[in-house]
């Protein structure tokens, strides 16, 4: 009965003596991996372009909350025919309710998410902000670790 209690305490020892190994092992695999990882905040005004990429510039137009709908519209200076992605978009409402991403856009008037080179006027919507402010961002990630988030200031 003795021997069984030792084997058992032994074995429990073992048990957390690997638990502490492999959380250790864990910490410095999350240390290394996030390492470098960066957040930077810009703006994006209605005065200048802001650079979001090395094709894509962005400027602030203008925004309007209706009952049905929120929608922002902005120019993008493009270098030459691409395509945008919406899924870089996002209406952040406060910390209670979830962020919008934006499911259509168009383009110079048409349903469309291709640019051509030059300026483009983009006009995107979703649903509108419930009785709070409403701030519209932009995510890039213009290299592993590194994002950079854009917040749209159109007044």
């Amino acid at each position: 009965m003795k021997s069984n209690q030792v084997w058992l305490k032994r074995l429990s020892l073992l048990l957390v003596a690997v638990l502490l190994v492999w959380l250790a092992y864990s910490k410095l695999r999350v240390n290394k991996l996030y390492q470098n990882f960066q957040v930077t905040q810009e703006a994006i005004t209605k005065k200048d372009y802001t650079r979001i990429s090395q094709k894509l510039e962005i400027k602030a137009l203008r925004e309007q909350v209706t009952r049905k709908k929120y929608s922002a519209t902005f120019l993008v200076k493009a270098k030459g025919a691409c395509k945008l992605s919406l899924s870089q978009f996002y209406l952040y409402r406060g910390n209670q309710e979830a962020v919008d991403q934006f499911t259509d856009a168009k383009v110079d008037g048409q349903n469309s998410e291709r640019l051509k080179k030059g300026i483009n006027q983009v006009t995107i919507t979703t649903d509108p902000p419930e009785g709070q402010t409403a701030v519209l961002y932009l995510l890039a990630n213009p290299e592993r670790g590194k994002f950079i988030k854009y917040q749209f200031e159109f007044s």
